[in-house]
Order: C-alpha cells, then sequence, then structure tokens
C-alpha cells in the first residue's frame, strides 16, 4: 500500500468535480490530480512539448505518467458515480416536516433544479442541514472507495 490519504481531502475533491475531466490518486505520494480529458488526449501524441505554456507542459508530464504507471493511480468516483442529483432526492425524503420536504421536490424537478434547491434551502433556513447530510454521504462514498481500492486512510 502507499501512503495514508485524509478522508476530508478525497471528500473535498468529490465536491469539486468536473465534467470534463477525472481526478486521479497517485497511490505513492497521496497527492489528487486533475486531468481535464484533452489533457490526457494530449498526453497519448507524440508530439513535441515545447510549444505548449508551461502549465499545459507540466499537465502533460502528469497524463504521461498516469498512462504509463496506472498501478500508481486510481481514479476517484467520477461526478456521474457520485450523482448530487440523487443526493437532493434523498435528502428531500429525509426532511421531516412534509410542507418543506415538497416544496424542495418541486424545487428540483425540470431545467435549473440545483439552482433552485440551493435558493430554497437558503430561504427555509436548512442550508447547514444540507451540506451537513451532502458531506456525510460523500464521506460514506469516499470510505467505500478506499476500501473498494485498498487505500489507507485517515479519518481525522
Amino acid at each position: 500500500m502507499g501512503t495514508r490519504v485524509k478522508l476530508s481531502e478525497i471528500v473535498g475533491e468529490m465536491e469539486l468535480q468536473h465534467d470534463q475531466g477525472s481526478l486521479y490518486l497517485n497511490q505513492k505520494t497521496g497527492e489528487v490530480v486533475l486531468l481535464i480529458d484533452v489533457e490526457m488526449l494530449t498526453a497519448e501524441e507524440e508530439e513535441s512539448s515545447e510549444e505548449l505554456p508551461e502549465w499545459q507542459r507540466e499537465a502533460k508530464k502528469v497524463a504521461k505518467d498516469i498512462l504509463e504507471n496506472r498501478g500508481n493511480y486510481v481514479e476517484l468516483p467520477s461526478k456521474v458515480e457520485i450523482n448530487e442529483y440523487r443526493i437532493m432526492e434523498d435528502f428531500c425524503h429525509s426532511v421531516e416536516d412534509r410542507g418543506i420536504s415538497e416544496n424542495l421536490f418541486d424545487a428540483i424537478k425540470g431545467r435549473g433544479a440545483f439552482g433552485r434547491f440551493k435558493d430554497n434551502i437558503v430561504r427555509m433556513g436548512i442550508e447547514a442541514r444540507w451540506y451537513k447530510y451532502k458531506n456525510e454521504n460523500l464521506k460514506r462514498m469516499a470510505i467505500e472507495w478506499c476500501k473498494d481500492n485498498h487505500i489507507d486512510y485517515i479519518d481525522e
């Protein structure tokens, strides 16, 4: 096994998932890196990196390392796997006040659901409860992910 990772850092990274990229944990260093899809494609090309800006050269170097040393890296759960919409639905079910629960369910229907949901939890004064609920769910997912991937973690 590699280094031990802080569970809070994994959860924090999971909260910031990217639509056009993936997060990878370097099991040797404990560092989490974000690579957007285009960086991974660039790394697969044999062209020189000389013309690229410094930040892109560095990203290409990390992407090449991931491609060449797959055993050192584990991809964190994707945005699809995390499914924040499902977490919002589950939260709506968990709210005991039927009026608030129904209001939240109405808010998450259709286009703009995330924005309406967030506006409503602020207006209803349950924002802290939502973030606690979401964090607990992400933490549970992170623990399962660590166990599934044989990653030692610290739950501070």
